[in-house]
């Protein structure tokens, strides 16, 4: 690297506007350890044990930067309808226990939802889209993902599932 190109990259980090340089931007990490949004990946999947009479889903966070990171607590879900603004639900978030999973890169933490199967009363049924989710104690952590399989929710903000603490390991 020229010394030119070296006071560039200096003055690029300080915020100055410049024309393209050629400093690859430096990946910011919390100086605690915490997983920052930008270092998690999340997706939805159908549990593996999830049967019609009792259908469940794991929420799957994943380390995907190359320095670990703490991360624990309930995640905020809410369900998606048919556009990015119709609500199809929320999710009650399980009491949670104050503790945290050390994520290596590529380490997955699990969260699952229960569904309710049956829709609570003056429901207006409401195809599930979108699952929503907040990462809890996470800057910048909320992502939304597709929703993995068929599932009725209700039209506003009715509950229709329970989401449970992160965990290292998958629900049985």
């Amino acid at each position: 690297m020229t010394r030119r190109t070296i006071l560039l990259c200096a003055a690029a980090a300080l915020g100055v506007a410049l024309a393209t340089t050629g400093c690859a931007p430096q990946p910011q990490y919390d100086p605690n350890g915490r997983c920052l949004g930008w270092q998690l990946a999340v997706a939805a999947q159908v549990h593996p044990s999830s049967t019609t009479a009792s259908p469940s889903w794991d929420l799957t966070f994943t380390n995907t930067s190359p320095a670990a990171c703490v991360f624990g607590g309930v995640p905020g879900v809410r369900f998606g309808g048919s556009s990015s603004s119709s609500p199809a639900g929320d999710v009650k978030g399980a009491v949670s226990q104050e503790w945290a999973i050390q994520l290596a890169p590529g380490d997955v933490a699990y969260a699952n939802i229960a569904l309710d199967p049956q829709a609570p009363a003056g429901c207006t049924p409401t195809v599930v889209r979108t699952v929503r989710v907040s990462a809890p104690h996470v800057a910048g952590g909320t992502y939304t993902t597709k929703a993995p399989a068929r599932f009725t929710g209700c039209a506003g903000t009715a509950v229709v599932a329970t989401v449970g603490q992160v965990t290292a390991k998958r629900s049985a």
